[in-house]
């Protein structure tokens, strides 16, 4: 097998050499060598590339030759970072066999070739449906010609369009696809890197009946304008920059170039300032011929691109769902947003880890009931393996229910129902606020996932000695932890109890809940099954009992009393000014405890318990927040901040280990 390294700074210089030690009858070349050969005369089996992969870097120039040239555009690639940074900045004509990443490692190098070699044996079967990821238009595209077939290709993209290829004796007879004909619909396919296909051979007769072009030198032709694509990216950093027109119509005075009139209808259709990618979806031609013209354009100072500095940052969202129907819907809501990037779709929990990896998203909406792998145990792997902040979008999602619960333990930041059917007013409201949902939760700092594995309930170890005296002294009942989850704030809330032990050295909990009666209620016997802790419903005169926590709705108002020496909740007239539970709350918690409150916010929005952390400190109190980087709605987290009434803590995992240690881990009131 022959090698040919494209290693500028002899980075893979070991690891080449670890190989060739492994395998027999392994020769390596170095693009540095080539010289004036030609590449289909070298008998190079496979190409390795490492290094810069900025745009019109000298190793995507080289890949790019070998990889649209006629002789050697079968020849697999190892392209040395990740896929959707390469892929930013080059229209690639990909093989399935290609491989992106940075970990060259030796083994995994020899197992790459003897896939290689598998597929060099493999690669001209056809099979009647598959998808893309198994064999690509370009893979598939050559067998037929090879073979010489004549039969109907049926295609379809993730969104569910359709189009057709009429093949005659390796001929192309025919071909539509979307608004796009024959040789133009040829050269869009050849640019796909996702979706399914339908062969069905010896089906020419239900197409047209005249024989056109080979599909042999449609395929070289096809790859020679994705070369000439590229040129593109010699004027703009990624296809998401914005261009416009400038003055000038130097290009347009040609009208004897082909596709002229296709081309001056796409030059009119830009307006104002639009993304290249953008102009593309709304192009008449080819996405590889749009692209080679709007080179030309920039070239020739007829378009004008934005430097990408300015243009504001857009939200990179993968899409996981297995309806294509659904898929498309999504697909449709978040286009029409100029602060979104649909960076990828996948259609179960295998296809959603993998997109994470190659794409690197900033959010991820995913479905709960999908084939192969489901939405829950998709979540549980990529919360341990790349944690994202991902949104559960399912049609059986409710508040209430068990699945939610489940959405929220095993990481989820949030959770929507899916957009159903209603009036045109009411579908766009749904809309602008999942929009606005999927924003908010691509700003939450995620972290990996921490299984703690304590002890069942009720076979706790037993408390210190000196954590006994302080029960045994009343010490513990004169300490309460008052915990004001806002809007947004459950996912963090349930990883914070979840993450405490059950001892009775720990004060009690007070958790208002920005949730309403009917939630809380529900989610009562999932928390009471899951924490260590003891988890009660707040009732009037109830005295609090260390390693307990105590739920209740913002619907409710409960105020803490002292009676003798111990703590009891009771509930509050609302009386006749704002309903304001954190606030009550907190007022109440100050007299009674002075001192020795510890106040906690975890996410919200609003004013409600600034005032009451205000007293909390001037009383000689603890006041920690979660970070607003932490928090779905980080408004009233920022605010308590920016006031200085609050310790940032900065995940809910630091916060039980800051509660679990109470007192001793706290610093001296003033402390950071």
């Amino acid at each position: 097998m022959k090698i040919l390294t494209v290693d500028p700074e002899d980075i893979l210089q070991d690891k080449i050499r670890e190989i060739s030690c492994t395998l027999d009858e392994v020769g390596i070349i170095s693009h540095k060598d080539l010289g004036s050969a030609s590449p289909g005369s070298l008998g190079v089996d496979v190409v390795i590339g490492t290094g810069d992969f900025s745009r019109h870097s000298p190793v995507g120039e080289v890949l790019l030759k070998w990889r649209t040239h006629p002789e050697t555009y079968l020849v697999p690639c190892w392209i040395g970072t990740n896929r959707d940074t390469f892929e930013k900045c080059c229209l690639w004509p990909a093989l399935t066999v290609d491989r992106f990443g940075e970990q060259m490692e030796a083994s995994c190098l020899c197992d790459w070739l003897a896939e290689v070699a598998d597929w060099q044996q493999n690669r001209m079967h056809v099979g009647v449906s598959h998808s893309f990821s198994e064999h690509s238009p370009l893979e598939l595209l050559t067998s037929l010609s090879l073979r010489r077939a004549s039969g109907t290709l049926t295609v379809f993209d993730q969104e569910g369009n359709q189009g057709r290829f009429h093949l005659l004796e390796g001929s192309l007879s025919g071909a539509e696809l979307k608004h796009l004909r024959d040789e133009e619909a040829f050269g869009d396919l050849l640019s796909w890197t996702a979706g399914s296909y339908h062969w069905e051979p010896n089906g020419s007769a239900s197409g047209p009946s005249h024989c056109g072009q080979p599909l042999e030198r449609l395929i070289a032709q096809g790859l020679q304008l994705i070369r000439d694509a590229n040129l593109l990216f010699h004027f703009l950093s990624e296809l998401g920059q914005k261009i416009s027109r400038t003055e000038s119509e130097a290009a347009l005075d040609d009208g004897a170039v082909p596709y002229f009139q296709q081309i001056r209808k796409l030059y009119h259709l830009i307006e104002g300032d639009m993304s290249a990618r953008d102009v593309i979806e709304i192009s008449p031609l080819s996405k590889p011929r749009t692209m080679n013209a709007l080179a030309k354009w920039l070239s020739l100072g007829d378009l004008q691109s934005r430097p990408l500095e300015d243009q504001p940052r857009k939200h990179r969202l993968l899409i996981v769902d297995d309806s294509k129907l659904m898929c498309r819907a999504l697909e449709t809501v978040f286009s029409k947003d100029p602060r979104f990037e649909i960076v990828g779709i996948g259609h179960d929990g295998y296809e959603a880890i993998r997109l994470i990896e190659e794409r690197e998203p900033d959010a991820v909406t995913l479905d709960i009931q999908m084939p192969n792998m489901d939405g829950l145990t998709a979540l549980k792997h990529i919360m341990i393996r790349n944690p994202k902040p991902v949104v559960i979008l399912s049609a059986f999602t409710k508040e209430t229910s068990r699945l939610t619960y489940d959405s929220f333990k095993y990481g989820a930041v949030d959770v929507f129902a899916k957009p159903s059917a209603g009036t045109l007013e009411e579908m766009a409201r749904n809309a602008e606020e999942l929009r606005n949902r999927i924003i908010q939760a691509s700003c939450v700092r995620i972290e990996a996932a921490q299984y703690i594995r304590r002890a069942k309930a009720g076979n706790t170890a037993s408390s210190s000695d000196a954590d006994q005296e302080e029960v045994n002294a009343g010490i513990v009942q004169q300490r309460v932890i008052i915990t004001l989850c806002g809007t947004g704030g459950f996912p963090s809330l349930l990883k914070l109890l979840l993450s405490l032990p059950r001892s009775q050295s720990l004060p009690p909990i007070v958790a208002c809940m920005a949730l309403s009666e009917k939630v809380v209620e529900a989610l009562m016997p999932n928390l009471q099954k899951d924490s260590q802790l003891r988890i009660q419903e707040a009732q009037d005169e109830a005295p609090l009992t260390p390693g307990t926590c105590y739920l209740y709705s913002h619907e409710c108002r409960y105020q803490l009393e002292k009676i003798k020496k111990h703590i009891h909740l009771k509930a509050s007239a609302n009386g006749n000014g704002k309903h304001r539970p954190f606030d009550t709350l907190l007022y109440s918690a100050t007299e009674a405890l002075g001192d020795q409150t510890v106040a906690v916010l975890i996410s919200g929005t609003g004013e409600d318990g600034v005032d009451g952390l205000r007293c909390v400190r001037q009383a000689g109190g603890q006041a920690l927040v979660l970070s607003p980087r932490a928090c779905l709605k980080p408004e009233l987290p920022q605010l308590v901040l920016d006031q200085g009434y609050a310790r940032e803590v900065r995940t809910p995992c630091d916060l039980a280990n800051l509660l679990e240690g109470y007192p001793r881990s706290y610093p001296a009131v003033g402390a950071t």
